[in-house]
């Protein structure tokens, strides 16, 4: 919604890779700036839903989706070229993988979050690397592949748990990328599988701000915090401030 400044970046990284895409959907929650026209330029297919929130519309373009594996990111992810050859040829090596993510590396961001996010990420990796059960699969917004019968595979009712469906929840990537983990083989990559992301919310949240509004993934690490008062209480404000502003930035182009 309202990307028109960054998803020139996103599609000319798709198009550049050595393993182009089959397709590339995108979907729409109604945004009032230029961007479902870029992606129709760019030869994508758009879906546009006013009004529908970020993992729905995920689900969305998933039924839509005929590609053995697909690949879920954000508006504003720029690929490095070799990302989803990597990918591809994982799943190929990999019969019984069900799924694969990566780091997202914030672009020239603030110093002391470009330090955080370098541990972040690499605490995400070794986390990956433990035996069940503690072992996590620590996916985002940014890049989680799966198998695309997996995902069909997957009962509505627990989508819609998960957050993937009728129910919002600002995590669902995060419920999703534990429930792959708890029902087989995942793999989280580092140097061969990685993304770059925009820095912009970074910058305008600053240091605290940006720490308290991705509070919540806490719970990807240590599940009983998803019961606590205080990351349910991040959550719902994490919601809305990401919301408003996606809606400010519609307003201001």
């Amino acid at each position: 919604m309202n990307e028109e400044g960054q998803i020139h970046g996103l599609l000319e990284s798709l198009r550049s890779q050595s393993h182009p895409p089959y397709e590339v959907i995108v979907t729409d929650g109604g945004s009032t700036d230029g961007t479902p026209r870029i992606a129709s330029d760019y030869g994508c297919q758009v879906i546009v839903r006013k009004g529908l929130q970020e993992f729905p519309s995920r689900s969305l373009a998933a039924q839509q989706a005929s590609g053995d594996i697909m690949l879920f990111t954000g508006a504003d992810v720029p690929f490095p070229p070799h990302v989803l050859r990597n990918i591809a040829e994982g799943f190929h090596r990999e019969p019984n993988l069900l799924a694969v993510g990566g780091p997202g590396i914030p672009v020239k961001p603030p110093i002391l979050s470009g330090v955080e996010f370098a541990i972040y990420n690499f605490l995400r990796y070794l986390v990956s690397k433990l035996p069940k059960p503690l072992k996590r699969f620590s996916t985002s917004t940014n890049l989680l592949a799966m198998r695309r019968e997996t995902f069909q595979n997957t009962p509505q009712d627990e989508l819609n748990r998960l957050g993937w469906g009728e129910y919002y929840d600002l995590n669902a990537d995060g419920n999703l990328g534990a429930r792959l983990s708890a029902t087989g083989k995942t793999y989280f990559g580092y140097r061969s599988v990685r993304v770059y992301m925009s820095p912009r919310r970074l910058h305008q949240m600053g240091f605290i701000g940006s720490n308290r509004h991705f509070m919540y993934v806490l719970e990807n690490f240590l599940s009983f915090m998803s019961r606590t008062p205080l990351l349910n209480l991040s959550r719902k404000v994490s919601a809305d401030t990401h919301s408003d502003m996606r809606n400010s930035e519609g307003k201001t182009r």
